[in-house]
């Protein structure tokens, strides 16, 4: 019996149910909190940005969790480096909505 019929919480109507609910529930929040919400593209290539000098990576697999830019030789962990670019695209994307 294939894995996804022994758990029905893992089909494709599930999961988008689940990601409505956790952005209903951040915006939910952040109303509550007087924080603004930025929604970044779904594609916005986070993890495959520089954060120093801006080139794309745009043959980056899912297992490499750490590279070296080739332009400007920043040493990039994936994670930390997309969390930095969603802050600064968050703070570009409030700074542009306010002008």
């Amino acid at each position: 019996m294939s894995r996804r019929l022994e758990c029905p919480w893992h089909d494709e109507e599930s999961i988008f149910i689940r990601e409505n609910e956790f952005r209903r529930q951040i915006e939910y929040k952040a109303r509550w909190a007087k924080i603004p919400v930025v929604i970044a593209d779904r594609w916005y290539p986070s993890s495959k940005t520089c954060v120093i000098c801006g080139h794309v990576k745009k043959d980056l697999n899912l297992s490499e969790r750490m590279y070296v830019c080739p332009v400007c030789g920043n040493v990039i962990d994936r994670d930390f480096q997309a969390a930095l670019n969603l802050k600064y695209y968050g703070e570009a994307e409030r700074m542009n909505s306010a002008s």
